[in-house]
């Protein structure tokens, strides 16, 4: 049986922990022997990783010196060492073969804003881990083309798995006594906008913020939902200090920074749109989601937004606040044109199944192995 070690530190975290949580819920019936580098706070709350997988204890902060000391020597004798990001050892390590994944090159495509230690960690580690790499998957054609653009990477090397969306989870039954409890809980408005994803200043949130002050002189019993938060992120947009210089808005803009699976699909489902005006997306979850439970997207024109959307979204130009306000005027006013979205959205997530997800995983590791 070959064996393949995972590191799967970053089950928490927001995109990457989504990917690394659907790989292994799907890959307990693979028929390697698979052994997963994780913290102790994984290991205690997420108990049926022990019965399925093989844990390695690692509790070194991601990114850190303390990691690149100790995760070679907690790697064990392998086939395949598997990493879901670009943090990887530099230093030898015991496994016969490499694979990684990156989701995208935001750290060298927006280089120059970055501070120093960051653009010196950026650069050598996305360039000496992909050298180490014996395969790299990238979630995207638009991100395998950033790749080839900014790196030195042979193409031969690059395979691309767009990312799986588990809808099943996402359409758990709710009964409505449930529904009207997590609406009285969160205190959600009866009609709002939705935004889901972190602070980062890509995300564009400062934009939408401004998109949203037209629509609500216009349409005043509209809100801005915002699900996500700055905490760990050491540079975002401080949304809370834009909404603290404007009464309106610090009325009409909720924040919630912490929701359940449950919680999330309701604010989805009752939301007028999801508005994802990011300027630069490796691959995009949010408008999947929102496609899946019949909420429509409004999304960027850049990046893989059109490759991961295709004809399924309103296409917004992230840079101008106005082509975003336009949009969620049509999203309020063209009833027929929303309900058109929304069935063009459920046809578009079925080319995104978890189980194709990780067949490719599983193929490319045989493959590799």
């Amino acid at each position: 049986m070959k064996k393949v070690c995972i590191d799967a530190r970053m089950f928490y975290s927001a995109g990457i922990g989504t990917y690394v949580r659907d790989l292994l819920k799907n890959l307990k019936n693979s028929e390697f022997k698979i052994f997963l580098i994780v913290n102790e706070e994984i290991a205690k709350k997420e108990t049926w990783l022990s019965e399925k997988f093989e844990l390695i204890i690692l509790n070194a902060p991601i990114y850190s010196i303390k990691e690149q000391i100790l995760l070679p020597l907690k790697i064990p004798r392998c086939d395949l060492f598997f990493s879901p990001h670009f943090n990887v050892p530099i230093l030898p390590i015991r496994a016969k073969k490499r694979m990684m994944t990156i989701h995208d090159v935001y750290h060298l495509a927006f280089f120059s804003k970055l501070k120093f230690l960051e653009k010196i960690y950026a650069k050598l580690f996305i360039c000496k881990a992909a050298l180490h790499a014996d395969k790299i998957i990238t979630v995207s054609e638009f991100s395998k083309s950033e790749l080839l653009k900014y790196t030195k990477i042979k193409e031969a090397k690059i395979d691309v798995i767009h990312n799986g969306v588990d809808f099943d989870f996402l359409n758990t039954n709710i009964t409505d006594e449930e529904r009207e409890n997590i609406f009285k809980k969160l205190n959600l408005p009866k009609k709002y906008f939705l935004f889901v994803g972190n602070f980062k200043p890509h995300k564009n949130l400062s934009n939408l913020i401004k998109a949203f002050e037209e629509i609500e002189k216009e349409f005043s019993d509209i809100f801005l939902v915002i699900v996500g938060k700055s905490k760990n992120l050491k540079n975002f947009i401080d949304v809370e200090k834009i909404l603290n210089s404007n009464e309106v808005l610090e009325k009409k803009i909720k924040i919630l920074s912490r929701v359940s699976g449950l919680e999330l699909k309701v604010i989805y489902e009752n939301a007028i749109s999801l508005v994802f005006p990011s300027k630069y997306e490796g691959f995009g979850y949010p408008p999947l989601e929102a496609m899946s439970l019949k909420c429509p997207a409004i999304v960027s024109n850049r990046a893989s937004m059109p490759e991961i959307c295709s004809d399924a979204a309103l296409y917004i130009e992230p840079q101008d606040y106005k082509s975003i306000y336009l949009a969620m005027k049509k999203m309020l006013e063209d009833k027929f044109f929303r309900k058109s979205l929304i069935e063009k959205g459920l046809n578009r997530i079925k080319s995104f199944t978890v189980d194709d997800f990780v067949k490719k995983h599983i193929d490319l590791m045989e493959k590799i192995l």
